[in-house]
């Protein structure tokens, strides 16, 4: 090691004195306060995470029960016009039209429900992520 890498690594060194020591003391116990305080903050955003995908998901479910829901009625709708039918022409018609509307409705109500699971994931992972983001910048101010 040169002598210029060795005053450079001295100087980042404390020292052995009470003033050294004392200093030493400070940086430690602001380190412990700083996270202290990072650990309090992560809590509060694991917490509003958390909360975010309850409400999320409570979303998701109230619109997939209403979703069941009127597809039961509009199914048993179908079914009575069914039963009406008179020819086999009009029930092979009806049936066609049914199926064809149950596949929009559905593929549509898949649609609506994986953009609102988009919408909660990225909601609920954004406090994780600004919390991510504060710890880079942490330790690259702990760095030497």
């Amino acid at each position: 090691m040169s002598a210029t890498k060795k005053t450079a690594k001295a100087a980042k060194t404390p020292k052995m004195t009470p003033e050294g020591m004392t200093e030493g003391l400070e940086k430690m116990t602001k380190s412990m306060e700083d996270a202290t305080a990072f650990s309090k903050d992560t809590y509060e955003a694991v917490v509003e995470s958390a909360t975010t995908f309850a409400k999320g998901v409570e979303g998701i479910v109230a619109e997939q029960t209403e979703f069941a829901k009127d597809a039961m009625e509009d199914t048993q709708d179908k079914m009575k016009a069914f039963a009406s039918t008179r020819n086999p022409q009009d029930f092979f018609e009806a049936q066609t039209e049914f199926m064809k509307s149950a596949f929009e409705t559905n593929l549509s109500q898949m649609t609506k429900v994986s953009d609102m699971w988009m919408a909660t994931t990225k909601d609920a992972v954004n406090p994780l992520s600004k919390r991510y983001s504060a710890m880079v910048e942490m330790v690259q101010g702990y760095r030497l």
